[in-house]
């Protein structure tokens, strides 16, 4: 096995697999909190409609903003499937669509302004990074789950480390590009 594959797909993980579930979970929720909208039907009313551009995920959906029961229910499922995610039920599942729901959130709230900001990044960059890990083997109602029905867990053939490694790397790569562009912006001083 090459320095490269072993680096990747070294055996173990479980542990830090479920820890950064855990983590990212706690991350979500904060983050779907933290937009600090508590009723969609209220802040649609107030929001003036005519500066949407959609941004993100919201660009599949067209030119005119979700409707406040979507995007009330989306929250609803957002803290359902972080929550899910955070106890370690139906894990992948549960992290996709926490990803999907908690971003289509924040996705709207940056529709009305003229940027994006940088704030929510390092929450979704890990989220997606981490996606398709195995990450409910251990420390979940998963593993619960599956040792009461007397069934051996299976060790994936790539194993867990690179879910951790990836989503290690997207967020450091994320404060690399922040520092490169704070540098060349103060001109190196």
């Amino acid at each position: 096995m090459s320095r490269w594959q072993r680096f990747w797909f070294e055996d173990g993980g479980q542990y830090a697999a479920a820890v950064v579930r855990i983590g990212l979970a706690a991350a979500v929720i904060a983050t779907v909190h933290k937009l600090g909208i508590s009723d969609y039907v209220a802040d649609r009313a107030r929001r003036p409609l005519h500066l949407y551009d959609p941004d993100g995920i919201l660009m599949l959906l067209g030119s005119e903003p979700p409707s406040p029961k979507l995007l009330n229910l989306l929250k609803l499922v957002a803290y359902a499937s972080a929550s899910m995610m955070l106890v370690g039920l139906a894990s992948r599942t549960a992290t996709l669509v926490s990803c999907i729901s908690s971003l289509s959130l924040a996705c709207y709230q940056y529709s009305f302004s003229a940027g994006w900001s940088h704030q929510n990044n390092v929450v979704f960059i890990a989220l997606i990074a981490f996606l398709f890990a195995r990450s409910g083997d251990v420390l979940s109602i998963d593993a619960w789950l599956r040792r009461r029905r007397g069934r051996r867990l299976e060790v994936p053939a790539l194993g867990y480390q690179w879910a951790v490694k990836l989503t290690t790397l997207g967020v450091g790569m994320m404060f690399f590009n922040a520092f490169i562009h704070k540098m060349a912006g103060a001109h190196f001083t």
